[in-house]
This record gives C-alpha cells, sequence and structure tokens, in this order.
C-alpha cells in the first residue's frame, strides 16, 4: 500500500512539472532553424492585471539580413523561459528591453527607448541556445498607483542546469542540442 501511494505521488509531481512547461512547445528539428531559450521570471503582487508587457530586441548582426530586427515578448505567466524559434544562425546583440502599456489601462501607450542592454551571443544551426542573461518583471501596489519594475542578470550555474531540466521534459526536446549562448 505504502508503495502504490509513493508511486502515485511521484506521478503528480511529475505530471504538475510537465503541466507547468505545457504550454510551451519545442519544434521538431530541421537544419535551417534555431532555438533562443530566454530565462525569465514574472511577479505580480498588485490587484490588478499586468499593466505593461515587456519584449526584447534582437539585432541580426552578420550575412544577407544583417540590421535586422526581431522582439521576443515576454508573456505574463509563470513560465521560467521563454523561447524564439525560426531565428537564423548567427550573431546577434539584444539590444534593449522594451515595453507598451497593456490593453485596457489609462496611461498612454508610448513605448520609449526602452533600456539598453548590447548583450552579444551566436545562434548555431540544429542548436538550442541558453541566453546568458535573465529577466524579471515584478510589478505591486503603489499607493496611487501601480509599481512596475524590471531587472537582469546572469544565469547562474544553478538556475542554467534548472533550466535546462524543464527544458528536457517538453516533446522534442532530445532532439536539440542545448548550448550556452557564445558571445560573437
Amino acid at each position: 500500500m505504502q508503495g502504490r501511494l509513493n508511486a502515485l505521488g511521484f506521478t503528480l509531481v511529475f505530471l504538475l512539472l510537465l503541466s507547468a512547461c505545457s504550454s510551451l512547445d519545442i519544434p521538431p528539428p530541421s537544419e535551417a532553424r534555431t532555438l533562443l531559450v530566454v530565462a525569465k521570471s514574472t511577479q505580480n503582487q498588485s490587484y490588478d492585471s499586468w499593466a505593461r508587457r515587456y519584449s526584447i530586441e534582437l539585432e541580426k548582426l552578420d550575412g544577407q539580413s544583417a540590421g535586422q530586427i526581431t522582439e521576443v515578448w515576454f508573456d505574463n505567466n509563470r513560465e521560467v523561459f521563454t523561447l524564439a524559434s525560426d531565428l537564423a544562425p548567427g550573431r546577434y546583440s539584444v539590444n534593449r528591453l522594451k515595453w507598451i502599456s497593456a490593453a485596457g489601462w489609462r496611461f498612454t501607450q508610448a513605448m520609449g527607448e526602452g533600456y539598453p542592454i548590447d548583450q552579444e551571443f551566436q545562434l548555431r544551426e540544429g542548436q538550442l541556445t541558453l541566453l546568458p542573461i535573465e529577466f524579471s518583471i515584478k510589478q505591486t501596489d503603489n499607493g496611487s498607483g501601480i509599481l512596475s519594475q524590471f531587472w537582469f542578470e546572469t544565469v547562474t550555474a544553478e538556475r542554467r542546469h534548472s533550466l535546462i531540466e524543464r527544458i528536457q521534459l517538453l516533446p522534442n526536446a532530445q532532439h536539440w542540442p542545448i548550448l550556452p549562448a557564445q558571445d560573437g
């Protein structure tokens, strides 16, 4: 009886971990594709829905599409990373973190210039690359309104290990070699 309960408990924990990543899809590999994993954390400690949406701006630094800008948007959810697929192999730069106000909020939709980052990295064909920086976003009530904060920091070895374990639970992950981002 005790053995059955332990097995049932293990199964439930495994299914909960798997369901935590279920909204992320890793596409099957193909020769012309890369995957970029961007670590993130979000905390909404206010009584309201998210007031801002955030993205990072990626710039292609080499090849025929040099100068091309791609935005990777962060969902305000409990996922610990965001996937960017269909990026061409090559050198990139994370130029800045940008934001807009969420629909329905009283303030303007203005974005401003964003927060400069300037982090270069390399994407290799047929490989999943983990960006070496993590983005954190927190929203709290601030007396007369909402306070939104963001910061980023280097992904630690422990955090990297944890992210790789979560990624490996997803379908198709076993087909993608996982690499840390390499500087240009």
